[in-house]
């Protein structure tokens, strides 16, 4: 017998929706839009999966393998970060970092904080690609190539809310080294707006910076209370994440360690 819980955000699928099945679900599915995610228990989804092979033999992909396929052509553009050896990184912070969520219901994300060299972004590509485990692809910038983008965007009409709408939807929205880029009031304004919204709809956000709060709401330098009111919101909305500096033994990596 399956089991349908309602939310006040959607529909929970607790258990398999095969017929004939039942089996509790050890990661919730949803009911979005008539249509059911995440809703089969492991036995039944690898059934389903020999079915589409034998109708449609070698081009048949799995969703795991689309999404496999395209984290490593996303990760030729990241070779260092590739080659990351997760034991030389801080166990405490790596560990805590890893046992992150990324479908859990209070949108809760990560805030990673630290000097350079302490391991922020290698931790930070390795909840990435553990998202993919959720059937997730996370969308990535690093802070200053995505305010380049919002001010190239300003002079195309409809492209600048287009974008920021696009941002505040995808479900995994990761900014490395946050507070770095050039704050123009236009990416200020942009970026209060994209934060405000993932905030509002649960939509996590993985996030990086070498800024306490203070520096880092001072980064705001057009509108301090704007600067102050994202700073609360990250705050409210992730889990902060300290990493000590510099990195402990990393061997032939450690000048690679951002």
């Amino acid at each position: 017998m399956t089991t349908i819980e309602a939310t006040g955000r959607g529909t929970m699928i607790t258990h398999c929706q095969n017929k004939g099945c039942g089996a509790q679900l050890l990661t919730p599915g949803k009911l979005i839009g008539g249509i059911p995610v995440g809703n089969f228990c492991p036995a039944c989804y690898a059934n389903r999966e020999d079915e589409y092979r034998s109708i449609h033999g070698s081009e048949f992909t799995t969703p795991e393998e689309r999404l496999r396929r395209r984290w490593d052509q996303f990760m030729v553009e990241f070779p260092d970060y590739a080659e990351t050896d997760t034991t030389f990184l801080w166990p405490t912070q790596y560990k805590e970092a890893m046992a992150w969520y990324p479908r859990n219901p209070e949108g809760k994300g990560l805030l990673l904080t630290g000097k350079s060299g302490a391991g922020k972004s290698r931790t930070l590509f390795q909840v990435m690609e553990r998202c993919l485990d959720y059937q997730i692809f996370p969308t990535y910038y690093p802070a200053e190539g995505l305010a380049r983008k919002i001010s190239d965007s300003w002079n195309r009409r409809g492209a600048l809310e287009s974008l920021v709408n696009e941002l505040i939807r995808t479900p995994v929205l990761v900014l490395d080294d946050l507070g770095q880029e050039r704050l123009t009031a236009r990416v200020e304004e942009s970026w209060y707006a994209i934060i405000r919204g993932r905030c509002e709809n649960r939509k996590p956000l993985l996030l990086t910076t070498m800024y306490d709060d203070q520096v880092l709401a001072q980064r705001f330098t057009n509108n301090l209370e704007q600067g102050l009111a994202i700073v609360r919101r990250l705050r409210e909305y992730t889990t902060p994440i300290p990493f000590p500096t510099p990195l402990p033994l990393y061997n032939k990596q450690q000048e690679l360690a951002i």
